[in-house]
């Protein structure tokens, strides 16, 4: 199994026992499910990603995610510039796609989530609910982790 793990926080954000599609070059897309917690049966079902990984809850606003957003951002590249240098370029435009085509104009639609260490500086994973679905789907920066084979 492949854990994925924040540049920033080093939190796990993700893992390949989700079915992940790569959007954008940039993000990837994993639909989560909703269980019940076999440790509170009676606190109702939970989504899977969340559980599995320990995410929380965050608020964000239009402008408090562009901001988080713009600061990971420059995080990212410099991680990129110092690793893996050919993918700055793909990664910015991708990135600034996504933000601005898919996240912005919908902002209302999103929930965020941060790891378990709650690093504002690091990654902030966006989740939705897609038509049809029943949990929401959500979305890491592909070049904002870490694989770490276990």
């Amino acid at each position: 199994m492949i854990i994925y793990r924040d540049i920033v926080s080093g939190d796990e954000v993700g893992s390949d026992s989700f079915k992940l599609e790569l959007v954008d070059d940039v993000v990837f897309k994993a639909l989560s499910t909703m269980a019940i917690d076999e440790d509170d049966p009676d606190a109702g079902p939970k989504i899977n990603i969340v559980k599995i990984h320990d995410l929380t809850e965050v608020q964000y606003d239009k402008k408090s995610y562009g901001m988080q957003v713009k600061g990971y951002m420059g995080k990212v590249v410099a991680h990129l510039t110092a690793k893996n240098p050919g993918r700055v370029e793909p990664f910015k435009k991708g990135a600034q796609n996504f933000v601005m085509n898919t996240v912005m104009p919908n902002i209302a639609d999103f929930q965020f989530w941060t790891g378990k260490d709650m690093n504002p500086e690091g990654m902030v994973l966006l989740s939705r609910y897609e038509e049809g679905n029943t949990a929401p789907t959500f979305y890491f920066w592909r070049d904002g982790v870490d694989a770490e084979k276990v």
